[in-house]
């Protein structure tokens, strides 16, 4: 009926008060919808309704872009509890969306050998730390058995005695090539 009529319609919109619309045009009105109590009945239900009509209006652009997925969202009303329990995780689900179809092969192919080694890390840190520890006591145990100075002193004694036997060898050296000759 209203789509019969915008221009009626619009008209009729245009008057904030309702006693104040000229009875010529409530007499269009009345017979564009319906005719007599038909025509007034619905004419009152619109007025009553005129804010939540005003609000289907101003959002009507927004409503043509949803049309065509209608009978989808018919199907899924009855699911609205659950999706509303689902709305905080859509920007996870969007991006998950997303993930190109090789990925998600590999995922579904080592997905579960990812898991398993997830749950094996906490041990495997663990077992490391100990094998660590181990080194260490091998390492603290083997210190008598390295050979060497600990002393720097007495390193530096020794560095001295090898250089005066490595400097007497090679004056003999010298000693016995220069009576050679």
């Amino acid at each position: 009926m209203i789509q019969a009529h915008p221009a009626l319609f619009t008209k009729l919109a245009t008057y904030k008060d309702p006693t104040k619309i000229p009875p010529a045009l409530v007499a269009q009105a009345v017979k564009a919808a319906g005719g007599g109590a038909k025509g007034i009945g619905l004419l009152t239900t619109i007025q009553q309704n005129a804010a939540a009509i005003a609000g289907v209006i101003a959002v009507a652009p927004a409503l043509q872009t949803v049309a065509p997925y209608a009978t989808d969202l018919q199907t899924i009303a009855p699911y609205s509890a659950q999706l509303n329990v689902i709305a905080p995780y859509s920007a996870q689900l969007a991006a998950a969306s997303k993930i190109p179809a090789p990925v998600s092969a590999y995922l579904n192919a080592h997905g579960a050998a990812v898991q398993k080694a997830a749950s094996q890390t906490v041990s495997q840190w663990k077992t490391w730390y100990w094998i660590c520890v181990g080194g260490i006591v091998i390492f603290l145990l083997s210190i008598p058995l390295l050979r060497g100075r600990w002393r720097t002193r007495d390193a530096k004694r020794d560095e001295e005695e090898h250089n005066a036997m490595v400097d007497a060898e090679l004056a003999k050296l010298q000693a016995s090539a220069a009576t050679a000759d």
